[in-house]
């Protein structure tokens, strides 16, 4: 059977789904939504407040422990509003008395019962304690015996407090100041950001299906995670491209940011190591950050915790917190062009070794970004790289944006098309072919659609009906393959002037990788170039472009910049472009 096809079973109002951890607990007896073919129980955040309501079992006070696995209902919060609950404080002066060593490797530490009398805790609090320090490594439990101090204790493996290694400081400064640099603003000409311009958008088709919905039901509808139609059509265009996905297993979202959210949110917790391919999408860097996890970039060149010690010996807790304000030329800086492209392969070796050395919980692969530095993937890589994750039982997050416009006729199949095991969570947007005012999201798994389901309705808006019938209208005729075929020439015509503008105004030794799919060049500056100096130069000039250090938490892309090549190439751009050119030769002069 279908592992997503595994009927739920509810033995109590406080109901708990584990992955190994709590994933969404329900407080209340019954939350339902319907998701077009089945009532789904809707699941709860943790966080969430309950109605008050006190239970035939607590008020026996037969059990200090709720069966869903909550805090001890003894277990009172700090003062001040403080979310800290009784045991995690108690954990924590435990784990600073073996700091101190006031329990040495091997000793062992009181009993229960003594903990229970020493801090006036109850038998839950402690026990819940205990059971906190022996999961992050600090003691180990005996049968018989009691709890020991790990012999592994003077250097544990971690803290066992919920909050992660946090960046240098420095380097959350720079990036702040970066990503204030870095955005769109009416004053300046923007060579770097995204969006389509009106030409290239569907209008005529979208009037129309407008028009012949405004009349109908679907403007008083709403769904939780789309309609069966919508849905259909999704499914169809992925297995178009090579994938075997079923309409029941497509999640619809408002955005491919939304889809990503939501997948962090089933499967991971703060503090969690999440693998991601190298430069990092900026939206999926920011979910990492904002949900507090720790990330290790993956390159053709190896993998690389976010702080530290990049891969080319910069050291991130020397990073200048002004960062933004870097001379146009680094002359600390060595040499980080490509040395030309990289099988897909070298990734894969690099994503085995991190699985090898520190297992992360989740790995993120975007395919066409990963290609701007250099990474050339073809079904092999693509194969072997869900075969490692699959191997591992590591969940595999596709990020797909641009998946509808492949430039070439070798394009790679999504990763999803190797997945016989469903361990790939394929996400993707019709962004970049519709425009973001339109733009429908997804996640395709069978294997955690109800989770993703369940947490879309919590904390997820409905998704209007009008919008879903348009768009399931729009994929469903001939309007989008013809708007497709349009779009994919239109665009390979301008990447192509764009790229021989770029190689004629920018100094000899600049590297210029087109996106296999798309509208992105990517560019790595002459040795000595810092493109954050370039963009502040360039921003006196009215120019501006997303430079390639906001797609990392590091400093190896100082040297990079992104450019879009939606836009045709007019004076204007021209222009532009040029000015670039001329600033950065100056730099070198």
């Amino acid at each position: 059977m279908h592992s997503s096809d595994a009927q739920l079973t509810w033995g109590s109002p406080s109901c708990i789904h584990r992955r190994p951890q709590v994933l969404y607990r329900s407080i209340w007896p019954c939350a339902r939504y319907r998701d077009g073919f089945r009532s789904v129980v809707c699941a709860l955040p943790s966080s969430a407040k309950p109605f008050p309501r006190k239970s035939a079992r607590d008020s026996s006070g037969d059990s200090s422990r709720s069966s869903s696995g909550d805090p001890p209902a003894d277990a009172p919060r700090s003062p001040a509003g403080s979310s800290t609950f009784r045991y995690q404080r108690l954990a924590d002066q435990l784990t600073q008395a073996l700091r101190d060593r006031r329990f040495p490797p091997g000793s062992r530490l009181p009993s229960v019962r003594e903990l229970c009398e020493t801090h006036g805790a109850s038998l839950a609090t402690v026990t819940h304690a205990l059971h906190r320090l022996e999961d992050a490594g600090w003691i180990e439990a005996r049968p018989r015996q009691g709890f020991f101090a790990s012999p592994a204790s003077a250097d544990p493996p971690g803290p066992t407090t919920s909050t992660p290694p946090r960046l240098p400081e420095a380097l959350d400064a720079r990036r702040e100041r970066l990503m204030a640099l870095a955005a769109a603003r009416d004053e300046y000409l923007s060579l770097g950001h995204l969006a389509l311009p009106d030409e290239l958008l569907p209008q005529a088709a979208f009037r129309r299906l407008f028009h012949r919905h405004l009349r109908a039901p679907a403007i008083t509808t709403a769904t939780v995670a789309g309609s069966a139609r919508l849905k259909q059509r999704l499914a169809d265009r992925l297995n178009r491209r090579g994938c075997e996905v079923v309409a029941s297993e497509v999640v619809v979202t408002q955005g491919e940011g939304e889809s990503l959210r939501l997948c962090l949110e089933v499967l991971t917790q703060p503090g969690d190591r999440v693998a991601v391919t190298r430069p990092v999408p900026l939206r999926l860097l920011e979910l990492l950050h904002s949900r507090r996890l720790q990330v290790v970039e993956l390159s053709a060149d190896g993998a690389l915790s976010d702080g530290g010690v990049d891969s080319d010996g910069v050291d991130a807790d020397r990073v200048d917190a002004d960062g933004v304000d870097s001379p146009l030329v680094d002359s600390q800086r060595v040499d980080r062009s490509p040395s030309g492209v990289h099988d897909a392969q070298r990734l894969v070796r690099a994503l085995a070794e991190q699985i090898a050395a520190d297992p992360p919980v989740l790995c993120i692969v975007d395919m066409t970004s990963s290609a701007l530095a250099g990474v050339s993937w073809d079904d092999d890589s693509a194969r072997a790289l869900v075969s490692l994750c699959t191997r591992h039982d590591l969940p595999l997050i596709e990020c797909d944006l641009f998946g509808e416009l492949p430039l070439r006729p070798d394009a790679p199949r999504p990763l999803k098309a190797f997945d016989p095991a469903d361990r790939v969570l394929h996400c993707g947007s019709t962004a970049c072919i519709t425009g973001v005012g339109l733009a429908v999201g997804w996640v395709a798994s069978g294997r955690h659609r109800l989770q993703l389901t369940a947490a879309r309705a919590v904390h997820g808006e409905l998704l209007p009906g009008l919008t879903d019938a348009v768009m399931a209208d729009f994929l469903a005729g001939p309007d989008a393959d013809r708007h497709l075929r349009r779009l994919r020439r239109q665009l390979l015509r301008r990447m192509q002037d764009w790229t021989a503008a770029v190689l004629a105004a920018f100094p000899s030794g600049t590297v210029v990788q087109a996106a296999p799919a798309g509208h992105q060049l990517w560019l790595t500056l002459p040795q000595g170039l810092n493109a954050v100096g370039l963009l502040t130069a360039a921003r006196q000039h009215g120019v501006s472009f997303v430079p390639g250090a906001v797609f990392t938490a590091g400093t190896a892309l100082d040297a990079c910049l992104r450019l879009t090549t939606a836009h045709a190439l007019d004076e204007t751009r021209r222009a532009a472009v040029q000015l670039l050119g001329r600033l950065a030769s100056q730099g070198l002069a």
